[in-house]
């Protein structure tokens, strides 16, 4: 038995100083206009809603991946537009580019573009779909953000960040639409959301709890009980929108400039030399396969082509504690709370396979080379093994 469990990710939140002056977060992204949110899926909501109130269409859609967070699904709910799920390439977290156009007709309002845990869809392709439809290109960022040239990082029309819990800057909650395309200015300017009601007091003794979860024997702990469910992907309905709290205010400058002086490149080139070795034989480098190596990770993302390896090879890292998951363990059709709203969308083979083979591995500060040392040697072993 287990007595202690890395978290997948893990990055505390920063309460050495307190200011609500939002004019350094502004300056980060200028000449971008930024508007701030109480969670990531509300920002979302908000980019489909000017999306929608931009195109003026009946029965408005939003094109999404068929795997992602059913937070995606959330959003639109809440923003009035129809979820439409494409499928992925083989062996990547994109989109099936060379069909999406087929998905596009002429109820469609906006494509969302998911960064997955830090390997960007092919957004250049994607814009340019976008301006030849007249449809929004909305850039899902809620799983990466920059840690240099904040102000030119996005480039979908508009795009958004996410703050909540287990997000590369974490503050259990807030979040960011971020504006790029001037014509949508005006629309963002009308929107007027309140406040949330949770106290100062409240939020910091919530967010005192959470740094001491990160500690790898109370995680466990934590982890073990059933029912939190911790680590479940669960369809959770989006209920208001709201601004970002004054708490979260205060405290997100300092830990966006904390976020941007770490390194993982000594984890991550661990992980990569290791998996070089494993080409051809069973273990896909998601960073290395869709060349982008060289970027930040919430967590780090392999596929391992056999599901039943997988399987086995999962049950194995996960009893000896080492923060690797599975994610959302499935696609959005199949995920419950949101299958009967996919009924007819069942069709996506790709994503699927995806769901059944990603093994994500943690690459937070909390991992040492010993960590990611043990990683990789059960993984060769086990991969030698089968």
């Amino acid at each position: 038995m287990r007595w202690q469990q890395l978290p997948p990710v893990g990055n505390k939140v920063l309460l050495s100083s307190s200011s609500s002056d939002l004019s350094k977060i502004r300056r980060l992204f200028s000449p971008k206009e930024i508007r701030f949110y109480q969670s990531g899926t509300a920002a979302l909501a908000s980019a489909m809603m000017i999306a929608k109130q931009y195109a003026d269409k009946l029965q408005p859609e939003v094109l999404i991946p068929a795997y992602a967070c059913p937070d995606l699904v959330s959003a639109a709910n809440y923003a009035g537009l129809t979820p439409v799920l494409h499928d992925f390439e083989k062996n990547t977290p994109w989109y099936d580019i060379n069909s999406i156009e087929n998905k596009i007709n002429n109820k469609t309002v906006a494509i969302v573009a998911v960064n997955f845990l830090g390997i960007n869809e092919r957004l250049p392709e994607l814009s340019q779909l976008a301006r030849k439809h007249n449809i929004t290109l909305i850039e899902d960022s809620a799983q990466a953000f920059p840690t240099t040239h904040i102000s030119s990082a996005w480039i979908g029309d508009l795009a958004i960040t996410s703050f909540g819990r287990g997000k590369p800057i974490s503050m259990l909650g807030g979040g960011l639409l971020i504006v790029s395309n001037e014509k949508y200015h005006s629309f963002v300017s009308e929107q007027t959301f309140s406040y949330g009601n949770e106290s100062q007091l409240l939020s910091k003794i919530k967010t005192r709890i959470f740094n001491q979860i990160l500690n790898p024997v109370l995680y466990n702990l934590i982890a073990s009980l059933p029912f939190l469910d911790i680590g479940e992907t669960q369809y959770k309905e989006l209920e208001t929108i709201e601004n970002m709290s004054l708490f979260i205010r205060e405290h997100l400058f300092e830990n966006i400039s904390a976020y941007q002086k770490r390194d993982q490149t000594i984890v991550r080139d661990i992980y990569q030399f290791a998996f070089s070795q494993l080409d051809q034989k069973g273990i896909i480098d998601l960073p290395v396969k869709c060349q982008q190596p060289n970027n930040l990770y919430l967590r780090y993302p392999i596929l391992v082509t056999d599901p039943n390896d997988r399987k086995d090879l999962f049950q194995e890292l996960d009893r000896k504690g080492l923060g690797c998951s599975l994610m959302y363990k499935k696609s959005l059709p199949l995920i419950s709370g949101v299958e009967q709203q996919f009924s007819e969308q069942q069709n996506n083979p790709v994503a699927d396979c995806f769901a059944n083979q990603l093994i994500t591995l943690p690459i937070h500060p909390s991992v040492t080379t010993e960590n990611a040392k043990t990683i990789v040697s059960i993984i060769q072993k086990y991969i030698k093994k089968a």
